[in-house]
């Protein structure tokens, strides 16, 4: 037995420990290798990550090399250990192997030390703040503008936020540059410039980039725009095609008028808004929704998680194409959620009708109060737990090949009809009696076991009051 756990305790080691450590030197190398290619100007900046924007210049090219020769110093090293230890094999000499272990740490020791140089600048940056005000009639579109061929600032975020006491359209530019000190802040800031610009047509430019490398240390540039407009200001906002690869942070709050949004990769964060209608069209990244009201929500997703906390509408579409989706509180009339390859998780879902509906993935749904609710899912599993199941609903399931399982409160006397082609069928309210106004559940799998059952842990939870626009006409 002694043997047996020593033997497990090994494998566990391979995997857990050395492998994902051969895998990270095998990624420092790569990125150094990277680095170093574009120091010799082998590399364009249409694909600069944060690591190759670091440190340019002459410490870039100190940069790029160290994590070159560590990386690969700690592939053959890992690689090495592996061998001998699993396979009783050497790859190196034992000798080249000292040396690669000394040069690999030396590397290492100068990209940490390069690290907190850098990080240093960012203790007392050069904070530069700029203000212009528009009128407010006269904007009709607000536009990212971060070139993609140039360098891009490390953070861009852009703050829109409505307040009732003004009339105008005022933006506050911030910049923070970092530097070790602070003589000759115009000249410096001039490598930094931004784009804060109405054209005659009405569209309001916002953007920046960095003109050239610095030959020191890179400073970690950072550029916000702080909006504020009229609440009740139409707001409709895009990015320029050149943009769609770059992620900018966008923060909206406190709106009365209709928001539109066409972003390419963005961190998106709504809040406190009560707006008609919210469309939102979004390439990838992240969204989320935080107490929201709208009539009318159009939310269209390529690539991206999405977050919904507390919102409130009559009519909500939903459409990701690949990602997550995870919904805390949603109530609207009608709810239609559809996506291709990602897991539905929804709780506190309240409305009279609802249509889930996914190609590849999970719909997993508790705490819900539907009128009319139905789920499909071509492969994946679907668990429903609803909160209460009102008289004369209906809950249609479909399932290609996955189960399917529905937990119901114990006073729940539901007629249930299901159908499987090769599954287990289970409904332990089979046997209670049925009443006009029972509440009907049809669930059909191809492949895949049907389970309606009692006594979830959920269910046992106390109840909660349902708001009273959770039930339309009851």
């Amino acid at each position: 037995m002694h043997k047996f756990f020593k033997i497990l305790l090994k494998i566990a080691k391979l995997f857990f420990f050395l492998i994902p450590l051969l895998m990270l030197s095998f990624s420092i190398a790569s990125g150094g290798l990277l680095k170093f290619l574009g120091s010799l100007g082998l590399k364009d900046w249409q694909s600069n990550d944060y690591f190759y924007l670091l440190f340019l210049g002459i410490p870039g090219f100190i940069a790029g090399v160290s994590s070159l020769f560590a990386g690969i110093g700690f592939t053959i090293i890992i690689g090495q250990k592996i061998m001998v230890e699993y396979f009783n094999l050497t790859v190196v000499p034992a000798r080249f192997a000292q040396q690669v272990k000394k040069v690999a740490w030396i590397s290492m020791a100068i990209l940490l030390l390069l690290w907190f140089i850098g990080d240093s600048q960012r203790s007392d940056p050069i904070v530069d703040r700029q203000n212009k005000s528009f009128a407010a009639s006269g904007i009709r579109k607000v536009i990212l503008d971060f070139p993609d061929d140039r360098i891009a600032y490390f953070r861009k975020t852009v703050k829109i936020v409505g307040s009732p006491d003004t009339s105008e359209f005022s933006v506050e530019t911030t910049r923070r540059i970092g530097a070790w000190n602070k003589h000759n802040q115009e000249e410096k800031l001039k490598n930094y410039p931004f784009t804060c610009e109405l054209t005659d047509n009405g569209t309001l430019l916002l953007g920046g980039h960095v003109d050239q490398a610095d030959w020191t240390f890179f400073p970690y540039p950072e550029i916000e725009f702080n909006i504020s407009v009229p609440e009740k200001q139409l707001i409709n906002f895009s990015c320029r095609q050149i943009d769609t690869e770059r992620k900018t942070n966008i923060e909206i709050s406190h709106l009365l008028s209709p928001l539109n949004l066409e972003l390419g990769q963005s961190r998106v964060k709504i809040e406190n808004i009560n707006v008609p209608e919210l469309e939102l069209k979004i390439k990838g990244g992240r969204l989320s929704l935080f107490d929201v009201k709208s009539e009318k929500l159009n939310i269209a997703v390529d690539s991206a998680s999405v977050q919904i906390d507390k919102l409130v509408g009559t009519n909500t579409c939903i459409a990701i194409e690949s990602g997550s989706l995870r919904i805390n509180d949603l109530t609207s009339e009608n709810i239609i959620i559809s996506s291709k390859i990602s897991d539905l998780q929804l709780k506190r879902l309240y409305g009279a009708k609802a249509s889930l509906t996914t190609q590849r993935g999970r719909i997993l749904v508790d705490d819900f109060s539907i009128n009319s609710l139905k789920c499909e899912s071509k492969s994946g599993r679907i668990s429903l737990e609803p909160r209460s199941v009102p008289d004369s609903s209906q809950i249609e399931v479909n399932s290609g090949s996955g189960i399917v399982w529905v937990y119901l409160p114990e006073d729940t006397v539901p007629t249930v009809k299901m159908e499987t082609d090769n599954g287990i069928k289970e409904n332990q309210f089979d046997h209670d009696q049925k009443s006009p106004t029972s509440p009907t559940i049809f669930v059909k799998t191809v492949s895949g076991s049907i389970r309606i059952k009692k006594k979830h842990y959920l269910n046992r939870m106390p109840q909660a009051n349902l708001p009273a626009e959770a039930l339309p006409g009851q």
